[in-house]
Parts: structure tokens; C-alpha cells; sequence
């Protein structure tokens, strides 16, 4: 799901992916139909992080400025460190979890995403 957020008086937009439970065949397909669309500044990861949800190939092709991870303590051990790195690197260290972090809230003015603790 892609959420876009309009700014008139500015003329610009931004937008957020909600991942979901979206896995391999699902981001290959809507990358490869969808590639130069999707560019958002912030994504919601997909399964909590796990190795299932978050493709390296996806990262580049859509590359956001934010992600963030909806987790708590588990026995699957999500998310897992790999793709911690793989949205580390993607997003310049702008990573952020529910598990850490608490609740993770947004805001924008159609220009720019701010974070808000």
C-alpha cells in the first residue's frame, strides 16, 4: 500500500509504503512493474523484519529515507541483523523500531517527513 500526502500550496508530495506481509515474489513484482513509482520516504517493513520481507535489490529500487520496523519480543528472533543492515545502509541510519523505540510517529506537510518522539 502506498500512502502519498500532497502539499498544493508547495506543489510537492511524499509518500509512505506500508509493507505488510509482503515477501520475495511480491516486491519483485510490484519493483518490476511499479520501479520508477515507488521511491518512498518512508517504508514500513515488511514481517517484522524478517528475512522473508526485505530484499537488498527492492532497497535500491525504492529507496527511502526512513524505514521503519513493527516488532516486539518474539521467538523468531525478528528482525533479524542482516536486514537491519541491508535498511541501515539503504537509509543512511534512519531505522527505526517499535521494540527500541515505542510507538513510531510520523508526521508530514506533503514536503518532508519528520519523526516525533
Amino acid at each position: 500500500l502506498k500512502v502519498i500526502i500532497t502539499n498544493r500550496a508547495k506543489g510537492s508530495l511524499t509518500s509512505a509504503i506500508l509493507g505488510a506481509d509482503a515477501e520475495f515474489d511480491n516486491w519483485a513484482s510490484i519493483a518490476l512493474e511499479h520501479r520508477w513509482n515507488l521511491q518512498p520516504d518512508l517504508l514500513k517493513v515488511s514481517h517484522h523484519g524478517s528475512r522473508f520481507g526485505t530484499y537488498a535489490d527492492v532497497l535500491v529500487a525504492i529507496r527511502p529515507k526512513f524505514a521503519v520496523v513493527s516488532v516486539g519480543e518474539n521467538p523468531y528472533e525478528h528482525p533479524e541483523e542482516w536486514v537491519l543492515a541491508l535498511l541501515d545502509e539503504a537509509t543512511s541510519g534512519q531505522v527505526f523500531r517499535t521494540d527500541e523505540n515505542g510507538t513510531c510517529l510520523f508526521e508530514s506537510d506533503g514536503v518532508e517527513w519528520r519523526y516525533r518522539d
